[in-house]
């Protein structure tokens, strides 16, 4: 019998995110998420960056954990496809903490690391739908990965981090249906 233990990585990951940005928020009294986006914290202004660099890093070395159990726990193509998609935003995730903000790179890794997640999210669902899996969780995680980019270009967001906020949550949410899907079989 397998255990099943490395579905829950994606949850650790989320939980873990939210504990970085918030300790680091609370580390720099200065940061407000209007204008500042969360980056900031981890940038040349920020006190004790290192704890969001090192922090973002070390959730995308859990959530790349995440998406190699999920590639490897899945039967449905798509969803191997998605978990390794999953994967590669893992890994833009880590850049974010080692291009931090105010290195040439950080704008393009910043926006790769969500577009990834996105278009993870889009294939995962799409497995869920043509495999047969729930339906109603399949739509969900569809509309999830559609919202994330529409949302983003449609809504004219204030600067700072509440654009960050939102497509955060949607990725969250996003991990808790992978992480369904994970235990409940339909993978």
């Amino acid at each position: 019998m397998s255990s099943r233990w490395p579905a829950y990585l994606g949850i650790i990951a989320v939980g873990l995110a939210w504990v970085v940005i918030l300790l680091s928020a609370f580390l720099n009294p200065w940061f407000s998420i209007v204008p500042y986006p969360f980056s900031d914290l981890g940038g040349p202004r920020a006190s004790y960056p290192y704890v969001y660099n090192c922090g973002m890093m070390t959730v995308a070395v859990i959530m790349a954990a995440f998406s190699s159990y999920a590639a490897y726990a899945s039967e449905v193509k798509l969803h191997v496809a998605g978990a390794s998609l999953l994967g590669v935003a893992a890994i833009f995730l880590a850049l974010i903490g080692y291009y931090h903000e105010g290195t040439y790179p950080h704008d393009f890794v910043s926006l790769w690391f969500f577009v990834q997640a996105d278009i993870a999210v889009i294939v995962w669902a799409a497995g869920t739908l043509a495999s047969g899996g729930s339906r109603i969780t399949g739509a969900a995680e569809m509309a999830i990965g559609i919202l994330g980019p529409v949302g983003a270009a449609l809504i004219r967001w204030p600067p700072g981090a509440s654009i960050e906020i939102y497509g955060i949550v949607l990725i969250d949410l996003a991990v808790g249906l992978i992480t369904y899907d994970l235990l409940s079989g339909s993978s």
